[in-house]
C-alpha cells in the first residue's frame, strides 16, 4: 500500500523538474508539467487516505 503512495509522490517529483528545466519560452510546457504534478499529487493524497481508511478498517498496524 505505502509504496503506491510513494510512486505516486515520486511522479509528482519528476514532474516538478520537468518543470523546472523548461526553458522560459515555452510556457504551456511548463503548465503542463505543473498540472501533471498536481495530478500526481491529488493521487497520492487520494490513495494515503484510502489506504488510511482501510488500514483502520482491518485493524493493520504499520509499527513494525
Amino acid at each position: 500500500m505505502d509504496w503506491t503512495v510513494r510512486d505516486f509522490k515520486y511522479r509528482q517529483m519528476i514532474w516538478l523538474v520537468r518543470a523546472a528545466d523548461v526553458n522560459g519560452e515555452l510556457v504551456g510546457h511548463r503548465a503542463y508539467a505543473l498540472k501533471q504534478a498536481a495530478l500526481y499529487e491529488h493521487f497520492a493524497q487520494q490513495a494515503n487516505a484510502a489506504f488510511l481508511d482501510a488500514k483502520r478498517l482491518y485493524g493493520i498496524n504499520n509499527t513494525a
